[in-house]
């Protein structure tokens, strides 16, 4: 179907295309030619449609649906988290896939690309408005082996069972049984996991009585939404809905939080703190927040968005800047105060760093109101993470039992129906 490119564009559609192609390549997102084939051959603009090209063939997610409060529920994902997660999943031609989450559709069908004429994909999604928009835009492009279906995602969709793949694009807490009954004995399984808090994008296959995981990835999706969702509550902290704080709550551990009052702390003076532990982005992303997440009971996630992340509203630990800025970190409250990370800078050093090298500062934290107890709290996990080498994702396992199972290893989270154990190489 051919385009009109807009006006503000200084380049061709297929230049635009082949401009993210060479990117994700360049970054290793991009492993093998077939991957670098669907993204050349789906056009991205045709699944967001009000977008001007340039955003559209940024490699940037992109917001495309909201709740009543103006958060985002639904976007067209960043490509190169979708160009990692498919080359986890290893799509073959012939395959039947059900992805769990359509968005606009533009994953569904590169997914539609990859699975070929005799393959098959089923996309489901909770919101109808949403699936109404996918269908449209699959039919813009001519994409015939995808079947778009109005549903909750944690049922999976039985009509089309058995898949060799499955694969959500929205964040999960559990693996559904109904994912699993669906999926054949050598299938693959695909989820942005969330582990008390932080998101890896975790490929599972079975092993006799188990399923373990093949390839992990740090990732950060919004999250699964419906009655069997999960337990994740997001607290509002003010009246332009750009700053949140992000926990799980079990039943059998209830987590009063009280929004004026941690909007008042926010507010009122606080004092800092030092972990004097030099760190970089990367290794905050993919191994500290999970080291935190698996140890810390009190754990919370604060976020800022739009205005409040440039007028630097909360501790900054993680942030991304541009047209969407946003800043995120990790802490603790409870009753009577609360602490957070943030970045302290490094001493300045005598030699300039070579180019390319990472970026790197002091793990630092804020405290508030009576927190200085949760401040030694955050100092003790960091001195215990650096203690035992820093383990990160690379040679991480994830195992994943039935929650009756007494199992072994390293760090455990049980959920409703599945215990997952963590576990590191020696170092």
């Amino acid at each position: 179907m051919a385009t009109a490119v807009p006006e503000n564009s200084s380049l061709t559609i297929a230049a635009h295309q082949r401009a993210l192609v060479n990117l994700l390549l360049e970054n290793e997102s991009i492993q093998s030619d077939n991957v670098a084939a669907a993204f050349l051959a789906v056009p991205r603009h045709l699944f967001l449609p009000d977008t001007p090209l340039d955003e559209v063939y940024a490699d940037n997610a992109i917001p495309t649906h909201f709740d009543t409060d103006g958060r985002p529920i639904s976007s067209s994902s960043q490509p190169a988290i979708m160009a990692i997660m498919l080359e986890q999943l290893d799509v073959q031609p012939g395959h039947h896939v059900l992805e769990v989450g359509a968005g606009t559709g533009y994953n569904a069908a590169l997914l539609g690309y990859l699975v070929g004429e005799e393959g098959r994909v089923t996309a489901v999604d909770i919101d109808a408005d949403i699936v109404a928009a996918a269908q449209e835009h699959l039919a813009a492009v001519g994409c015939t082996n995808v079947t778009v279906v109005c549903g909750d995602g944690m049922d999976g969709y039985a009509a089309h069972a058995p898949y060799d793949r499955i694969i959500l694009t929205v964040g999960g807490w559990e693996i559904s049984p109904a994912w699993l009954e669906q999926l054949k004995p050598d299938g693959r399984i695909l989820l942005p996991l969330s582990l008390n808090g932080p998101q890896y994008a975790i490929a599972f296959e079975r092993a006799a009585d188990h399923l373990v995981s093949v390839s992990i990835h740090a990732c950060g999706f919004m999250s699964l939404r419906g009655p069997q969702a999960g337990p994740g509550v997001t607290l509002p902290l003010n009246d332009e809905a750009d700053i949140f704080l992000h926990y799980e709550e079990h039943s059998d551990r209830p987590r009063p939080m009280d929004a004026s009052q941690i909007r008042g702390w926010l507010a009122t003076p606080s004092t800092e703190g030092t972990t004097n532990l030099v760190v970089t982005p990367r290794e905050v992303w993919r191994s500290f927040m999970l080291w935190l997440a698996l140890r810390e009971p009190d754990l919370v996630l604060l976020d800022a968005g739009g205005a409040a992340a440039t007028a630097d509203a909360i501790p900054t630990l993680l942030k991304i800047d541009g047209p969407n800025p946003w800043r995120i970190t990790n802490g603790i409250v409870i009753t009577d105060g609360m602490a957070f990370y943030l970045r302290q800078p490094p001493q300045p050093t005598l030699i300039e760093p070579e180019a390319g090298e990472p970026e790197t500062f002091i793990l630092g934290y804020r405290v508030y109101g009576e927190g200085t107890a949760v401040g030694e709290r955050l100092t003790a996990h960091a001195a215990a993470w650096q203690a035992a080498g820093r383990p990160g994702i690379v040679g991480m396992r994830v195992r994943v039992y039935p929650a009756t199972n007494t199992v072994n290893g390293d760090t455990s989270v049980t959920r409703r129906w599945h215990t997952f154990v963590v576990d590191w190489p020696p170092s």
